[in-house]
């Protein structure tokens, strides 16, 4: 039995690699080259805490994608560059590839191979489990925004609601150590084991993560494994008086059991938020969340907004504040950083 399982696992391997590097060779049914362009502005509500720091930023940025199909669909091939030029800030003009990877679909399976993002997790404002890509904190402070980043990946096409998953590897959150005269990160080898769920009561969803991770550091630069989880609910009122507007209600608790020595400013938290999509032509959409420190009382707000003010271009603008900041806190470098950001997105290729 076991000597046919092995059989059966080689066999599926080589055919997940054959068959799609056979096909491969021959013209592709169709193919697509689509993208966008993105012109940011964005200003600061205080005087910059550090030298060497701007009060205005400016910055073009923008993505493509080819895709080449065969099989009807079934398999594909993807490649996704991105890269940003920013004129303040040197460290933010960056490339990288967001995807380069052959997908294929067979029965009820799928694989992937080569560099891609993914993302695992079901909760609003905190993702524990989402651990597969590096965050880009370059592009944004959301935790939204990813770097591609190499596997293999095998699954069950389909919606799931519930998801175990377990990490071995570079940690993506890092510690950071002095030394001497610079604070510097450090990324270890972790592990990490992770829970995500979903439930849908009418217009209700209840969502919840948690995770246990092993062998990395907290903020004093200590090691210690730790859990930490958030749960909460999504509440969708629709056709808001009369209207054909949804509006969804967010409530959410995020708790880390390092408190005060956890590298996360989500270590005891209260996350209230509201989501508005008016279901107009214009696709417009705002969405405003707040975090707040059940201890410090710190509190942090955002503001995501969106339009579709041509066939082809939206404007979106994207604010976040910080108050009450503790001064020794994790987040007080960032305590005079809160901004305004304007976009104007053109796409392109898209049908």
């Amino acid at each position: 039995m076991l000597n046919a399982l092995k059989s059966w696992r080689a066999s599926a391997l080589a055919a997940a690699v054959v068959v799609p590097v056979a096909a491969l060779a021959a013209p592709p049914e169709t193919q697509e080259v689509f993208g966008e362009i993105e012109i940011e502005g964005t200003g600061f509500f205080e005087r910059p805490q550090f030298a060497g720091q701007e009060r205005h930023a400016a910055s073009i940025a923008g993505k493509a994608t080819l895709l080449l199909e065969w099989q009807d669909g079934d398999l594909a091939f993807e490649f996704t560059p991105f890269g940003r030029v920013d004129e303040a800030d040197d460290d933010r003009t960056h490339f990288d590839i967001r995807a380069l990877k052959v997908d294929w679909a067979t029965g009820p399976w799928s694989f992937t191979a080569g560099a891609d993002t993914v993302f695992w997790g079901k909760t609003e404002a905190v993702h524990l489990v989402d651990i597969i890509n590096q965050t880009d904190q370059v592009e944004d402070l959301d935790d939204e925004d990813r770097l591609g980043q190499p596997m293999l990946r095998a699954s069950y096409i389909g919606d799931v609601d519930l998801g175990v998953s377990g990490f071995y590897g570079l940690g993506r959150d890092p510690a950071f150590f002095f030394d001497g005269q610079n604070l510097r990160p450090f990324y270890e080898l972790i592990s990490q084991l992770g829970l995500d769920a979903q439930y849908t009561s009418d217009a209700t969803l209840w969502k919840a993560e948690a995770i246990g991770r092993f062998d990395q550091k907290n903020a004093r630069f200590q090691e210690e494994n730790f859990l930490a989880a958030t749960a909460g609910l999504e509440h969708t009122l629709f056709g808001v008086q009369g209207s054909n507007a949804d509006l969804g209600l967010i409530l959410e608790y995020a708790v880390d059991s390092r408190l005060d020595d956890a590298s996360t400013v989500f270590q005891n938290d209260l996350i209230l938020g509201a989501r508005l999509a008016l279901n107009d032509e214009a696709d417009t959409t705002l969405l405003l969340t707040s975090a707040i420190d059940a201890e410090s009382t710190e509190m942090s707000m955002r503001l995501e907004a969106s339009r579709r003010v041509a066939e082809d271009f939206t404007v979106s603008v994207e604010s976040q504040a910080f108050f009450n900041t503790d001064k020794n806190g994790l987040a007080s470098s960032i305590r005079q950083d809160s901004f305004l950001r304007v976009k104007l997105t053109y796409f392109f290729g898209a049908d």
